[in-house]
């Protein structure tokens, strides 16, 4: 039996074998990783897209929005009674966390006012809020009481501060009644024309007009008074008012947990406001057959937005952590193994005295306890920062802590007993030959197994296996397939061109060559399974690194260049077609006219087209164009407002176009040059046209005015946040902006984004193991190399021959697996890339984008460590006791 001091020295003992401490800890660290990693992230990822959604909807919209009818005698009985009704709703949402400050609004129906009897009339919108003048631009001062008005109804009704309008009041038995007088206090900008405030969240579908390329009319402008104002005329105008409270939620800080627990709450608000037997329905009034009662909020949307992206992401990055976690306990038991045969002497010595595979086991597993610990400790130290740095605005919870430790505990625990296996399996076979089988297993052609198998996962992924979950409430993800396809067409492959490269060395090496380069090539050529075991491991974990560059840069490439197809630049916003584009402005701008699905092609009755019209004379300065979309502006600009037949820029299937039709008149129309994506295009095809030439042609073919929307989008190019702020106090004042950013966020890219963001960490995390077992690979030769050098160097061989073939031999090996991973990984990301488009509805489609920087930086840093690791065991080498090593042999 073991001696207690034995046992004692256990847990420090691989202090005194770095490479194989370097092992432990390297595999316990990418455990921990690996297992930590998939749970924090989705949590961080889902709680990210609520604050991103929230961030949208703003704290009023995600906040709770009861409305009820406003009744009563006069004014003041109705105010006395509201008050009532107010502090009913807020003792029902007593103990919500998070509530902001209760806001009161009085809304009334659109009235009809004019100035003077026979004039032009408009309709205004009268509406009491708290707090309202500070969220307005006030164009004069108040002049003592009565509304404020938008300044587009005071230019238009010709109405300056402290005159009057008058109300057009509907019949009364059959008798008209006299206009009432309305005085007008103030005026302001148009809320449309203001920058986008939270304060109106719940209101924008009747402040703003429709976006452009969509039809209908313009909402009438809010009139603001106080709340007698507001009630007594619409008690003139006979027409509904409706009393609404807003309680918004804090966003900041908010989890999914947290969010669900409001939106309950206020699940049970809604309810009970919906109801006509709860306290709260009657003390509000409400009729659940007239539906004259309303309680919502969006808050249910934006959870339910980031649930969906949890469970997208939860499923390709629980798959990916799977993965690297059955890669790291791979080099928990190859160090296990390593361990006995670094130390056979000892072994062979416990092995005599009868010491039991068990025992042995656990003294394995004891002096690899700490090192685990530490690796482990690490590995989810990363994982945090990782998520932190990933997903810097997704919140984590205690409850997704404590399930990503108990992960990592439980891996961790795996990789240690599959350590301590794999140590005791070597400790039991060390007498047993078992060379034979190895030898005969290596004659069987395995790797063909692998490359058909990923060879059908490769047709599967072009026939549309390559994202799963499209039309689903999880979303469109990444399959398992994407994942699998690379390890094992790297596995097999590598071994296949190891079956072939393996006798050219052994014949290169008997040729006549330099001595540093025979020897290099001569271990090479000798190397039997370990050898081929590492080559494969490193080609493996390189091959996914290079891999997971190449699929991360070709959707970060892909995604951006949608998103400015989508928004045509940098900022988009829409404004009124009439308005010039102001001079001077500091940014470039252009104006685009777009109508869908406005024309057709091959007849009055053929297929629909989109008509984008542009400016030629400023478009090229403020689109981002990609070389990859067709020939550059530059080429194709100058002709749209040349003479003749209109020129369009069109898509390769309309280019044998020879004329539009609009509104069943036939236009003449000229190919000036056929590109494969514009800024502005959807799914259908497009013509892009001047926006003067389209007129006069269309005037021309009798269809004058056909294409003449009446709103325009605004693209300027520049630091989005500056453009916005300076076209917010320019003439245009564009509203619906929408940047680059907003439409990265889309929930498709961003599941995409995050699980490739998570494909690459784990990439580089696996590629460094290709490091660890090269060092695993140099301790195990350490003993036959410190032989084979004292021999080699009593035979004259010089120290400068011996590192530059060790230097050869490293560097021969890690070349070959990188070279070999990165043609493998970018020729399987290629059709990966093509067919697993996460947003397949914008274009243009995804395009390849391999990461050259990356496969240098990383062969350089290979050739690096070969030269350290030549370093490093000449040295071991020549200071070892070669007597000793003879004894331990």
């Amino acid at each position: 039996m073991w001696s207690r001091p034995y046992w004692r020295k256990a847990p420090l003992a691989l202090l005194r074998r770095l490479p194989l401490l370097a092992a432990v800890l390297a595999g316990a660290l990418l455990v921990a990783l690996a297992a930590a990693s998939s749970t924090l992230f989705s949590t961080a990822a889902g709680n990210a897209a609520l604050r991103a959604k929230l961030t949208e909807i703003t704290p009023f919209g995600a906040g709770l929005y009861v409305s009820w009818p406003a009744a009563g005698e006069d004014a003041r009985s109705t105010l006395a009674r509201q008050a009532r009704q107010v502090a009913a709703v807020r003792r029902a949402a007593a103990g919500i966390p998070a509530l902001r400050a209760p806001v009161v609004t009085e809304l009334g129906d659109p009235v009809l006012v004019e100035k003077d009897p026979g004039g032009a009339t408009m309709q205004i919108r009268p509406v009491a809020r708290e707090g309202f003048a500070a969220h307005v631009h006030r164009l004069s001062p108040p002049r003592g009481g009565g509304l404020w008005i938008a300044s587009s109804v005071a230019r238009l009704l010709q109405v300056p501060p402290g005159g009057s309008l008058h109300l057009l009041r509907p019949p009364s038995l059959g008798v008209a009644a006299p206009p009432a007088p309305l005085r007008v206090a103030a005026t302001y900008r148009p809320l449309w024309a203001q920058p986008v405030q939270s304060y109106w969240a719940n209101f924008s579908g009747i402040v703003y007009p429709p976006p452009a390329g969509q039809d209908g009319p313009t909402p009438p402008t809010f009139a603001f008074g106080t709340p007698q104002q507001i009630l007594r005329l619409e008690r003139q105008a006979r027409g509904p008012v409706s009393a609404i409270v807003e309680l918004p939620v804090e966003t900041r800080g908010i989890t999914l947990r947290r969010a669900e627990r409001i939106r309950a709450r206020f699940d049970g608000i809604a309810a009970a406001v919906r109801g006509d037997r709860s306290p709260l329905a009657q003390t509000l009034g409400c009729s659940a057959q007239l539906r004259d009662c309303d309680a919502h909020s969006s808050l249910a949307a934006a959870i339910a937005l980031a649930r969906r992206d949890v469970a997208a992401v939860s499923a390709p990055t629980r798959l990916l952590s799977d993965i690297g976690v059955l890669i790291a306990l791979g080099v928990f038991a190859a160090a296990g193994a390593y361990l006995v045969v670094r130390r056979r002497a000892e072994a062979r010595l416990l092995y005599a005295r009868g010491v039991a595979a068990p025992a042995f086991a656990a003294h394995t597993a004891l002096e690899a306890l700490l090192p685990t610990l530490a690796g482990g400790l690490a590995g989810f130290g990363l994982a945090l920062a990782f998520v932190r740095v990933s997903q810097p605005t997704g919140a984590l919870d205690a409850v997704a802590l404590r399930s990503a430790a108990v992960r990592a505990a439980i891996g961790l625990a795996v990789g240690l007993a599959l350590l301590a296996g794999a140590a005791a399996l070597s400790f039991l076979r060390q007498y047993e030959a078992t060379a034979w089988s190895a030898r005969r297993l290596g004659v069987v052609p395995w790797e063909l197994a692998l490359v058909g198998l990923a060879a059908w996962l490769l047709v599967d992924v072009a026939h549309g296996g390559g994202v799963d979950g499209r039309g689903t409430a999880a979303g469109a993800h990444p399959s398992l397939e994407v994942f699998l396809l690379p390890l094992l067409l790297l596995a097999g492959v590598s071994g296949l061109a190891l079956r072939v490269v393996r006798p050219l060395l052994a014949r290169a090496a008997r040729r006549e060559a330099p001595l540093p380069v025979y020897l290099g090539l001569r271990r090479l050529a000798a190397g039997r399974g370990a050898l081929v075991l590492l080559a494969t491991l490193c080609a493996v974990a390189l091959g996914l690194l290079f891999y997971a560059q190449t699929l991360a840069g070709s959707l970060a490439h892909s995604a951006r260049e949608k998103a400015y197809v989508a928004v045509g630049s940098d900022f988009q916003g829409t404004i009124d077609a009439s308005d010039p584009l102001p001079r001077g402005f500091p940014y470039p701008l252009t104006k685009v006219e777009i109508e869908y699905a406005a024309a057709s092609v091959g007849g009055p009755a053929g297929a629909q087209v989109d008509v984008i019209a542009v400016d030629p004379s400023s478009i090229a300065r403020v689109i981002r164009w990609d070389p990859a979309w067709g020939q550059a502006p530059s080429r194709w600009v100058g002709g749209l407002d040349g003479a003749g037949p209109l020129a369009a820029i069109v898509p390769p299937r309309l280019a044998g176009l020879r004329a539009l039709w609009v509104s069943e008149a036939r236009v003449p129309v000229h190919v000036a040059a056929v590109v494969r994506a514009f800024p502005g295009m959807t799914d259908q095809p497009f013509v892009v046209v001047s926006q003067s030439a389209l007129a006069h042609a269309t005037a021309r073919a009798g269809a004058a005015g056909a294409l003449a929307p009446a709103s325009a989008l605004v693209w300027a190019r520049g630091p989005a946040a500056q453009v916005k702020a300076a076209l917010a106090v320019s003439p245009l004042r564009p509203y619906f902006p929408l940047t680059v950013d907003d439409v990265l966020r889309n929930p498709d890219i961003a599941v995409a984004t995050h699980t490739f963001s998570f494909l690459r960490a784990l990439g580089f995390a696996v590629g460094a193991l290709a490091l660890v077992g090269v060092l695993l690979h140099l301790y195990a030769r350490q003993r036959g190399q410190a032989i084979a050098s004292a021999f080699a160097r009593r035979m004259g061989l010089r120290r400068r021959t011996e590192l530059l073939a060790l230097w050869l031999e490293l560097a021969a090996l890690l070349g070959f697996a990188a070279v070999l991973a990165a043609v493998v990984a970018v020729a399987a990301a290629g059709p990966v890339v093509r067919h697993t488009d996460p947003i397949p509805k914008y274009r243009p489609g995804p395009v390849l984008v391999v990461p050259w920087t990356w496969a240098w930086a990383t062969i350089a840093l290979l050739v690096a460590f070969a030269a350290a690791g030549a370093v490093l065991t000449a040295a071991l080498a020549r200071r070892a006791d070669v007597g000793e090593e003879l004894r331990l042999v």
